[in-house]
């Protein structure tokens, strides 16, 4: 899912990236998919893009979803960084809504 126009955390507007990766391993093998995280890349330069097409400076906020293991959200976080995104862990404790706020991922 990709939104345009989304509040940045600790900035303007950018797009967010929601990035569903909860496909259970065993189905990924079915298919030859070795890596759950081989799209990755490519939709985050979708979103990049996309962003800057909106005038919005090729921001793009994402996250490791909070009800995942540990290791899957270590894992999706490995997988940001080795796409050359960077970490907020200045904006720790700033809300993302009413109910949550950013924490170190």
């Amino acid at each position: 899912m990709l939104v345009s126009g989304y509040p940045h955390p600790g900035e303007e507007m950018g797009t967010f990236v929601w990035f569903l990766s909860s496909t259970p391993p065993a189905a990924l093998q079915s298919f030859g998919v070795k890596d759950r995280f081989v799209v990755m890349p490519l939709l985050l330069d979708t979103a990049v893009q996309a962003s800057r097409w909106q005038g919005l400076h090729g921001r793009v906020a994402l996250h490791a979803d909070h009800r995942g293991t540990p290791r899957q959200q270590d894992d999706l976080v490995k997988g940001y960084v080795a796409c050359g995104l960077t970490q907020r862990n200045y904006l720790k404790g700033t809300p993302l809504s009413l109910f949550r706020k950013m924490d170190s991922r």
